[in-house]
């Protein structure tokens, strides 16, 4: 996955990019932390060295809890909040708000699931062949 990146560390990267924007939805403020000032390479390899050596069940309820949030926050927002930058402190007039969440969410799973899938199939392939 992305070169050296386990399933695991793509669940990790995937928590992390919820986890980034749900502070986002809560408070109206585009702001986030210091990895928002690295190129995307910069913040990923960061974020991978960060988890790679976590147990896999930690990276797991990690996620989910992520998720979860970004639920319950989504939940929440009215049709303005998707649809106006001007809801948001600090957005761009340009961008949408529903765009920044697809972005962290459901566009970005379909990013990844092109090297889940082969690895999925990989993985049958060995279990058959053993």
């Amino acid at each position: 996955m992305n070169g050296k990146w386990s399933v695991k560390d793509v669940i990790a990267h995937v928590a992390w990019c919820e986890s980034e924007i749900v502070p986002v939805l809560r408070t109206h403020v585009l702001a986030g932390s210091d990895f928002w000032n690295l190129s995307e390479d910069e913040g990923n390899e960061i974020t991978y060295q960060h988890n790679k050596d976590r147990p896999l069940h930690d990276i797991v309820n990690e996620e989910r809890q992520a998720y979860t949030a970004l639920l319950e926050v989504v939940q929440q927002l009215g049709d303005e909040d998707l649809g106006d930058p001007a809801c948001f402190k600090n957005m761009p007039a340009e961008w949408r708000p529903w765009q920044l969440i697809a972005g962290n969410s459901f566009t970005h799973y379909e990013d990844h699931m092109p090297a889940l899938r082969d690895w999925l199939a990989k993985t049958k392939e060995e279990t058959r062949n053993t």
